[in-house]
């Protein structure tokens, strides 16, 4: 037998897919024993060196010419919404829902939106097992899309910090930089023009690490920025290496996160597991995942914002538990965990032994 994991959204470095994709893969293949099923990975063709299992490269041809059924019994889509699915196999197919977000996103019409949940809820039609990554996704889901009878499983995703680690100082940072740092897309929903009022009244910085999507989006940080003073003390550093963002981890004052659409928030974990504090929005999965560990905005009134931010770094500082404690919560969302669960969905479909 062989299962297929569908890794092609790799071609995105630097994304939460990407990270879901390689550590799964990574810790399916750890786990895999001689009796279970043979594990490939459906991938660009320039990320094959990443993985430690066989790899089919992607093409765009195979959104027309579908990979035969013969390279699979059980196809994994790990990405909803995905242009290469089997529809037509009778094989065995999972489907892990990450989100329904683009329903909160109102850029998008009413009518993109119902066309999204149609072919959205094609692939639930098709497929045989139904995953997602919180339990608030899971509400979301059932609100939205006819699950039917179809067995549905919450798996949380991993931790992506290594054992070990090595830090790469940015070039950016310049020396005794006492700085709150973000990281994410730049896009609306990560709500990034709300952090620049917390510079106001101190001497901190603010660095937001990822790529510009959305350059209408990044221009109204920048103009929120310059209405409150700070511009100059605002960096955005686009996308950087794994090196330097455990750098900017472990050399933060705070981590801030006032996203308003998340189905997990991966960076929420891997902050937490440096010992820093930790402050959120209260929107979507994130109190699910940061629990009574992190601190939460109240508000975006910008004066409350920099009310919670001094009590939260104040208070966390104050108790030496709190970081070994956040540390400790960070780290029960492991990999490890998240395969072995998978691997029992595999089974229950394919009935190999565990």
């Amino acid at each position: 037998m062989n299962i297929i994991i569908n890794c092609e959204r790799m071609k995105y470095a630097n994304t939460g897919l990407f990270h879901f994709c390689l550590n799964l893969t990574n810790a399916l293949h750890l786990q895999r024993k001689e009796s279970y099923p043979q594990l490939q990975a459906y991938l660009p063709a320039n990320r094959k060196e990443l993985m430690v299992v066989d790899s089919i490269n992607q093409t765009a041809l195979h959104k027309v010419f579908r990979i035969s059924d013969r390279h699979f019994n059980l196809w994994h889509e790990t990405s909803q919404g995905e242009q290469y699915f089997p529809y037509r196999s009778k094989r065995r197919k999972v489907l892990t829902i990450h989100d329904l977000n683009v329903l909160l996103d109102e850029s998008k019409s009413t009518t993109k939106k119902k066309y999204y949940i149609r072919h959205l809820q094609k692939q639930v039609d098709y497929s045989d097992a139904i995953t997602t990554i919180s339990e608030y996704s899971l509400e979301t889901i059932r609100q939205h899309l006819n699950i039917r009878d179809k067995p549905i499983n919450v798996v949380y995703n991993g931790c992506n910090v290594p054992e070990e680690i090595v830090l790469n100082k940015p070039a950016f940072i310049r020396d005794k930089l006492q700085y709150i740092f973000s990281i994410g897309t730049i896009l609306r929903k990560k709500n990034f023009h709300v952090l620049p009022a917390l510079l106001k009244g101190n001497d901190l910085s603010l660095v937001i690490a990822g790529e510009i999507v959305s350059k209408d989006y990044y221009n109204e940080i920048v103009t929120e920025a310059k209405r409150h003073g700070v511009l100059d003390r605002v960096i955005f550093t686009g996308p950087i290496s794994e090196n330097e963002k455990w750098w900017l981890y472990t050399n933060m004052k705070a981590f801030v996160f006032p996203s308003v659409a998340e189905g997990f928030g991966l960076p929420v974990i891997e902050a937490m597991n440096f010992g820093k504090p930790v402050i959120l929005s209260k929107y979507t999965s994130l109190p699910e995942i940061g629990g009574n560990y992190a601190y939460y905005f109240n508000s975006f009134d910008a004066e409350e914002m920099r009310q919670q931010l001094h009590f939260a770094v104040t208070d966390f500082n104050s108790f030496a538990v709190k970081a070994s404690d956040a540390i400790k919560h960070a780290r029960s969302f492991n990999w490890n965990e998240a395969a072995k669960k998978y691997w029992q969905v595999y089974s229950s479909l394919l009935n190999f032994q565990l």
